[in-house]
């Protein structure tokens, strides 16, 4: 079975289309990887990536699509034939631009984090 290791903040449904009636687009098959990378969950814990299961003719569905494509090629998506470990993995890939920015962000490019409010 294959996994898929993403670095995107959010969900992201992959869709394939048909012709339909009137030469129109209808969706087909729709899968679904999860996202969540570098966003605190309700337990207050940030995961580096994130691993979605799927079966082989997902896959194959997958690498047809443009927008699959271009995620393997931006570094935040990356496919494994066995499950791979999250904190070794995610080592070579490139943070999805939409997450938020942590005080890490700003260390790795040697600036200082600026002060922040602590919560009441």
């Amino acid at each position: 079975m294959p996994y898929i290791l993403s670095k995107l903040a959010n969900n992201q449904i992959y869709t394939k289309y048909v012709k339909g009636p009137g030469n129109t687009n209808v969706p087909s098959v729709q899968i679904e990887i999860k996202g969540g990378a570098d966003v605190t969950n309700k337990n207050l814990i940030t995961p580096e990536g994130v691993i979605t299961k799927i079966d082989s003719n997902q896959l194959e569905l997958l690498k047809e699509n443009k927008d699959f494509k271009r995620h393997l090629e931006a570094g935040v998506i990356k496919y494994f034939a066995v499950e791979p470990k999250i904190e070794k993995s995610v080592q070579n890939m490139e943070k999805d631009n939409s997450a938020p920015i942590t005080p890490d962000f700003y260390t790795k490019k040697g600036k200082k984090p600026p002060k922040t409010e602590k919560a009441i």
